[in-house]
């Protein structure tokens, strides 16, 4: 990974992490926050390369005694970037990348049990609406009663959509904030990293 790209990416993760803390807050201030647990676990999907891995960590670590990550993509290349870049997160965490369709979910032994969090970084609904209503209702079948759904996006649109979509299959939508300080990439269809954030929680 060529250095500028490196130090794009740190500065990424600064502002999501940053991004995803304003969100809490806001969902704690309406009542909704993150249970403490002695184990937490996550699921991250369509994770690509997993940048965000350390971030998402981070926050479990503030709420649990111990932490297990789980992202599931398709595409094989990221999913090998993952596996290999994030191989030891300390004693009390354990990430695991799967190389795996998200619509099968409940096919796989590794994703049988329940997590606190499904988390969705630039999720792509608008690009393909019926694979991802699927992706969508398999991954809300993964959280527990109490547990959140977060997503992030590119552009107000896809954002939109993907809003419409989870709370028409039952989500309750408790956080719904613009990024600020995302960092444009295509000014000409105004796309930029985390430009949104929604979390919600089950009905």
């Amino acid at each position: 990974m060529a250095l500028n790209n490196l130090e794009t990416i740190t500065q990424d993760m600064r502002r999501l992490d940053a991004f995803l803390r304003e969100g809490l807050d806001d969902a704690n201030k309406k009542g909704i926050s993150l249970n403490r647990t002695k184990h937490a676990r996550l699921l991250n999907m369509a994770c690509g390369r997993a940048d965000e891995t350390e971030v998402l960590n981070k926050l479990l670590l503030e709420k649990s005694e111990s932490t297990e990550l789980i992202g599931v993509d398709l595409r094989h290349r990221e999913i090998e970037m993952a596996q290999t870049r994030w191989t030891n997160l300390g004693e009390k965490s354990d990430a695991q990348f799967l190389n795996f369709d998200a619509t099968k979910l409940n096919e796989h032994q590794s994703l049988q049990d329940k997590n606190d969090i499904a988390f969705f970084r630039h999720q792509n609904f608008w690009n393909g609406p019926k694979i991802w209503r699927e992706i969508f209702e398999n991954s809300i079948d993964t959280v527990k009663e109490d547990g959140l759904i977060m997503i992030t996006s590119y552009f107000d649109k896809e954002h939109e959509l993907a809003v419409k979509e989870l709370t028409d299959q039952g989500l309750e939508l408790v956080s719904d904030i613009k990024n600020e300080q995302s960092r444009l990439i295509l000014p000409s269809c105004e796309k930029s990293v985390d430009r949104h954030l929604a979390i919600f929680k089950k009905r």
